[in-house]
């Protein structure tokens, strides 16, 4: 009777703690490990929201040099710089107030992170909105997962493991916390 009670919890024990799962996860850190640019880092809006001017704001309260640039594009990269941070964040305002369609800024932005790979430079995707709203969030983040060296996710956009899921099939190194406050120290850790 104490072998088939044994059993029975340990067979339970095994289901419930998913042992027969074969998702591949995420390289999830609270930061990286060791830096992988130096101080100067060129941010852009990936769909011409504001949360590119958050970071660029908030890499400056850090002491990290920046240049906020809307329209940057591949032949617009100068050895001044060893980094891009491309921040997700859709505004159909923005882009009609700036004359861009979805597909432009989509081939904007994947032949600027292609052409800074190219250059050694470290590409890193932020997310900061609560939930992705729009789906030309997603198409562009899709199309640009191949050249990102790291996410930093804030908020709840990966609600969904949509992140989290791009950064496991890259093999590349993914950060999500809960709030702007928690983004200093991983932000930093891109640089330092």
């Amino acid at each position: 009777m104490r072998k088939t009670t044994f059993m029975i919890l340990l067979i339970m024990a095994l289901l419930i703690s998913g042992c027969g799962k074969s998702v591949e996860k995420p390289f999830l850190m609270p930061h990286l490990p060791q830096p992988i640019a130096h101080e100067r880092a060129i941010i852009t809006p990936a769909g011409q929201g504001s949360e590119g001017l958050i970071i660029s704001e908030l890499a400056s309260k850090l002491y990290i040099s920046n240049r906020f640039w809307r329209k940057v594009r591949g032949q617009d990269l100068s050895d001044r710089y060893d980094c891009i941070i491309i921040s997700l964040g859709m505004s159909h305002r923005g882009m009609d107030r700036l004359g861009v369609t979805l597909p432009e800024e989509k081939e904007r932005l994947v032949s600027l992170a292609a052409d800074a790979q190219k250059r050694g430079m470290a590409v890193v995707v932020v997310s900061m909105s609560r939930q992705r709203r729009y789906q030309g969030t997603d198409e562009i983040a899709k199309a640009i997962a191949p050249f990102i060296d790291y996410y930093l996710i804030i908020g709840d956009a990966n609600h969904d493991n949509f992140f989290s899921r791009l950064a496991a099939a890259g093999g590349v190194p993914i950060t999500v916390v809960k709030d702007f406050d928690r983004a200093k120290t991983p932000i930093n850790s891109i640089f330092r």
